[in-house]
């Protein structure tokens, strides 16, 4: 699919933004890059307009929240009091960092609809987290731990065994992930990052090196599914590191298995990552606020229109928010 995206909306967002005109939004899209926004945020932007909202990218470092009157909270954008939006989609920078996880769950008391909920919200930082709680739901999913500095590698190597993949607990799209083939290899790499980064080390599959699949779930239905293969020599099959895309049916095994996960971690829209196991699918890791260009690109769906089109029309979220307001 392609967008229709200009420059003159670009700049509309931006000023939007810089400008501090989030008041008069309907729909916030919480995103650190609000000056240059990635492809999915603009898609977002595009169809909640489309819709008959008001976008608007915010800064959830310029949101300061303040509890008023009757326990009800006030927020105040780069200085200006603003009505809370009626809706609200976290994205990069909402998801991992603090103000913005403390923003959602303060709107979210306020009955304001929040994709995903601050439950939800808090797993996209915490992929160990993710994965024992899907371990616990008896969800298939490689054995992990939690790696610090100074940490036994004994007993790293009888939890999970090498080789071994680290990675960062909220990293995204196979940024800062290695493959570890031995303790020596490990102990370097917890001693050069493991102060800096929370680090997770996760069994690697070989049966799947170089090959994983996305499926994208949208209100409990599946949107959209590929299958991701790695260029020669590389282990992650990341789009954004050279991975080719192809678009396939979603197996049913995998839809089942994705629908589990998200309703264990309260999520309406997630892509589930799946590896292909020697006894069969298992999860590799569940995002939360996902990016979806390559999937556009290669299913031709429009994504985007699926995660807004939860919301339903503008009559249905104002009546929804109102109601909201009321019982909070």
């Amino acid at each position: 699919m392609r967008s229709g995206w200009s420059d003159a909306n670009a700049l509309g967002w931006l000023i939007q933004e810089r400008n501090g005109l989030a008041r008069g939004a309907d729909i916030w899209l919480l995103a650190r890059e609000t000056l240059s926004p990635s492809y999915s945020n603009r898609r977002l932007a595009e169809e909640i307009a489309r819709r008959g909202f008001r976008p608007a990218f915010v800064d959830p470092r310029h949101v300061g929240i303040r509890t008023g009157p009757f326990g009800a909270s006030v927020y105040r954008h780069r200085g200006t009091v603003i009505p809370p939006p009626r809706a609200v989609f976290a994205r990069r920078g909402a998801r991992t960092g603090r103000h913005g996880r403390a923003l959602v769950a303060a709107l979210e008391a306020g009955g304001v609809v929040c994709q995903p909920g601050s439950r939800g919200l808090s797993f996209g930082v915490d992929k160990l987290g993710t994965a024992l709680a899907l371990k616990e739901a008896g969800l298939p999913c490689p054995a992990s731990v939690a790696l610090e500095p100074g940490g036994g590698l004994e007993r790293i190597r009888k939890a999970v065994g090498f080789p071994l993949v680290v990675k960062p607990l909220a990293g995204r799209q196979g940024q800062h992930v290695r493959l570890c083939r031995g303790a020596e290899e490990l102990a370097v790499i917890i001693a050069r990052y493991g102060a800096r980064r929370r680090l997770l080390a996760q069994a690697f599959v070989s049966t799947s090196a170089g090959r994983d699949l996305r499926i994208l779930v949208a209100g409990g239905h599946v949107v959209a599914a590929m299958l991701r293969e790695a260029p020669p020599g590389e282990f992650r099959s990341n789009v954004a590191l050279g991975g080719r895309a192809t678009a396939v049916v979603a197996p049913s095994a995998a839809v089942r298995l994705a629908l589990e996960a998200m309703k264990t971690l309260e999520l309406e829209i997630a892509a589930v990552d799946f590896l292909f196991g020697a006894e069969g699918l298992t999860i590799c890791e569940v995002n939360v606020a996902p990016g979806f260009e390559a999937l556009e690109a290669v299913t031709g769906q429009n994504i985007a229109g699926a995660m807004i089109g939860l919301l339903g029309d503008r009559q249905a979220l104002y009546a929804a928010a109102c109601a909201n307001s009321f019982s909070s």
